[in-house]
């Protein structure tokens, strides 16, 4: 109940009031503001990793896929070296 005294009760007027409760909009649009932009820089962040990661998969990928080409290509070869040289 003591959050929820009257403005007489604390010896503010009218126009004290108002200036009082302008502050605290004020002071909470920065805070908000603030917090809105971190959130915003967080987000940024996220998808430039979540980007980053993807592209490592995609060349771990790549990677994998020339190394198995090749395996098979000389595995080709050394069947066909040995077929042929009987």
């Amino acid at each position: 109940m003591d959050s929820h005294r009257r403005l007489e009760d604390v010896g503010l007027s009218n126009e004290a009031s108002f200036s009082e409760l302008a502050r605290a909009i004020l002071k909470f649009r920065e805070i908000y503001e603030r917090i809105k932009g971190w959130k915003q820089h967080q987000v940024m962040e996220l998808e430039k990793q979540r980007i980053e990661f993807t592209e490592d998969v995609e060349f771990q990928r790549m990677n994998m896929l020339v190394d198995a080409q090749l395996e098979m290509e000389k595995s080709k070869r050394e069947k066909h070296f040995n077929c042929s040289g009987i």
